[in-house]
């Protein structure tokens, strides 16, 4: 069953008109944010688009900080940027390693809420081992600045700069024009979610941005900072960093109801999965449009759901004819 927004009113007034006794869920009051993965809400339509199941969130014992200053509130990360002694300019500069590898193979999401400044371009960059190496040498002063012109340090770059978003690849100190892909970003407050599965960056919850740079199949690790600049110290705030996978569970509130026997109905796009929990068996069972439910006064229900899956509207009814939806 796929719906769209045009004919979902005349789908619900369908099922309505169908059956006697019938409970509409409410979806923003009966989803369990404790349990589910993260989604997001339409604020017009109302409709619940899956994002991704965390199954990380960066601590402050991941942080690294290559230069600038650092300081951990109890909710946030505030990065300040200075001069440093390591280099021969007046330039203030801010960097952290998030020293925790990301892998394929268990996450395929990373999600970043920040803050930025108007002062200097914040950057969220990616590389692979070798570099991570450098940065933890440069820490302990085994290395200098001359070890990250090798051509094997390989950054991508998601620049927010002033009014547009950036996405260039650096090897070495070249940076590779011909990958430069500009967006027009003018948010100050920004969720940034990025899918190195399917290679495409989304802010705030609006259009997806694709670009083959962010597909990501080796060892993975994240820096953000800001970029050089000759002004002034820079102040960042980083709320939080979580990484997850692209599939994962809306798990609801239990139901009261007032019959024995019920059956849920699903309007929705993509291939979500709903599921009750069998108070006789604990466990979950796959519910389709011809499934009988016994149920003892709750109801207790969850949505397997894969990222940019949609729920529109859940109804329990009591009665067991079929609904056909055009």
């Amino acid at each position: 069953m796929s719906i769209i927004l045009p004919i979902l009113n005349q789908s619900k007034y369908k099922i309505k008109d169908k059956y006697k006794n019938i409970v509409e869920i409410e979806l923003g009051d009966f989803i369990d944010d404790e349990k589910s993965g993260c989604y997001y809400m339409h604020p017009e339509y109302k409709f619940i688009e899956f994002k991704y199941q965390p199954n990380y969130e960066v601590v402050k014992e991941d942080y690294k900080v290559i230069y600038g200053d650092m300081s951990v509130e109890e909710n946030s990360i505030s990065l300040f940027s200075n001069k440093s002694e390591r280099f021969n300019d007046e330039k203030y500069r801010a960097r952290v390693l998030i020293d925790k590898p990301i892998t394929s193979n268990e996450f395929d999401i990373i999600s970043i809420e920040f803050e930025r400044s108007d002062v200097s371009t914040f950057f969220i960059g990616f590389f692979d081992s070798f570099t991570r190496d450098l940065d933890i040498e440069f820490l302990e002063g085994v290395q200098n600045l001359e070890s990250y012109k090798s051509p094997k340090c390989d950054i991508i770059y998601n620049n927010f700069d002033k009014d547009v978003l950036k996405i260039i690849k650096r090897v070495g100190l070249k940076y590779l024009m011909d990958t430069l892909m500009t967006e027009k970003c003018l948010m100050k407050n920004i969720e940034c979610t990025i899918n190195i599965s399917e290679g495409f960056i989304q802010l705030n919850n609006e259009r997806r941005i694709y670009n083959k740079l962010l597909q990501r199949s080796q060892e993975t690790y994240i820096t953000y900072g800001y970029h050089p600049n000759v002004k002034s110290e820079v102040i960042g705030k980083i709320n939080k960093v979580s990484m997850g996978k692209n599939k994962g569970y809306l798990f609801l509130k239990p139901i009261k109801i007032d019959f024995n026997k019920c059956k849920v109905l699903m309007l929705y796009s993509g291939k979500p999965e709903i599921e009750y929990l069998s108070k006789n068996e604990l466990t979950w069972t796959k519910i389709d449009e011809l499934s009988q439910i016994e149920v003892n006064k709750e109801l207790i229900l969850r949505v397997a759901m894969n990222h940019r899956d949609r729920i529109y509207s859940i109804f329990i009814v009591d009665e067991l004819e079929d609904v056909q939806l055009e």
